[in-house]
């Protein structure tokens, strides 16, 4: 895969599925650079201090700094109509632009990322349709999905096998959700596409200071809980 480009890249969430990607890529190009989208001040605890281990441990990291969820809500009143159309606009704001600006000021042409089959219908449709490997004609780069018919139960694996440190997030919320469901993310605190699903939920239950923060600055998200 790393053949096929001269400028590839890592998309480092400090998730499970990035990092094993991540321990994967460096056995053969140690010094590649991992592009972590750092959201202004919506990163729990837990994943800053992994990402400071991770450069301690040699990561070349790019901290990509991005608009604040909580800002984007803000601006466009989201939280008050999360219907599909605004999910869309929403995955536009804090996705879809943010990743064409990157291509756009570095020039990258291939992309590694923890995508898996099991995590979505659209992630198992374009597996399915394109595979693990394939050259994206609109972006012009390949991007490659070396996970993608993995299981989160082989990802956990992986990790307890070579001893690969991970996000201690994954900690903190396995407690309580079942160490091999999928669903289970280390996103930022804020707001995401899980917003009706239950994402403000463990943000109260695990980080009731930042749920206050929340409220103080959106009092609408309370209606989510």
């Amino acid at each position: 895969m790393l053949s096929l480009c001269e400028k590839p890249f890592v998309a480092f969430s400090g998730g499970k599925d990035s990092t094993v990607v991540s321990h994967l890529v460096r056995k053969i190009r140690p010094d590649i650079l991992h592009v972590f989208y750092d959201y202004r001040g919506c990163n729990h605890l837990e994943t800053e201090t992994f990402l400071e281990r991770c450069i301690e441990g040699g990561m070349n990291l790019l901290r990509y700094s991005q608009p604040s969820h909580i800002d984007v809500f803000k601006e466009t009143g989201l939280i008050r109509h999360h219907t599909h159309r605004h999910s869309r606009e929403y995955r536009k704001r804090v996705i879809a632009r943010p990743w064409r600006e990157l291509l756009k000021e570095y020039g990258f042409d291939g992309s590694f990322t923890g995508l898996r089959a099991r995590e979505s219908g659209g992630r198992l449709s374009l597996l399915r349709s394109m595979g693990k490997k394939f050259f994206n004609k609109k972006d012009q780069m390949w991007q490659f999905m070396p996970l993608g018919w993995w299981s989160t139960e082989e990802i956990w694996m992986f990790i307890d096998a070579t001893g690969v440190d991970y996000n201690t997030l994954y900690d903190t919320k396995l407690k309580f959700i079942d160490r091999l469901d999928h669903e289970s993310r280390v996103s930022n605190w804020t707001l995401t596409t899980k917003i009706n699903e239950g994402q403000i939920f463990w943000t109260k239950y695990f980080h009731l200071d930042l749920y206050h923060h929340l409220i103080r600055e959106l009092p609408e998200a309370g209606l989510y809980v």
